[in-house]
């Protein structure tokens, strides 16, 4: 099965979430102990962002529904590190708005046939 246009816009959100997560470290960084919690949350949601860009391909380590269950954590935790204010506003509703299309895209029926398939 040939991975579709959708399927593919997916891979490149997940994979842009996580640019955008890396690129908000050094936005977090200032010179005292107040830092690691910024850092440790972008370092996180790189790391999240770039396993659901992975889980996109055939032989992916997900299941559909768990791709899709682990966006919402994905989302879950945007949340609760913006709100606070750990990172800043405007990286958490870019973050945000890239994690609800990946859950978006993730519900797709040919997403999902392609996600489960297993050579």
């Amino acid at each position: 099965m040939i991975m579709d246009r959708l399927t593919k816009l997916g891979m490149i959100i997940a994979g842009i979430g996580g640019i955008v997560a890396i690129i908000g470290l050094p936005y977090s960084y200032t010179n005292d102990l107040d830092t690691f919690v910024p850092l440790g949350a972008f370092l996180l949601l790189a790391v999240m962002f770039f396993a659901m860009c992975g889980a996109f391909s055939k032989n992916g380590q997900w299941t559909p529904k768990a791709l899709t269950f682990f966006a919402f954590i994905t989302a879950g935790v945007i949340i609760g590190v913006t709100i606070p204010g750990y990172i800043n506003l405007y990286f958490g509703i870019i973050e945000l708005v890239l994690a609800a299309l990946v859950i978006i895209i993730s519900y797709n029926p040919a997403t999902q046939r392609f996600v489960a398939q297993a050579e």
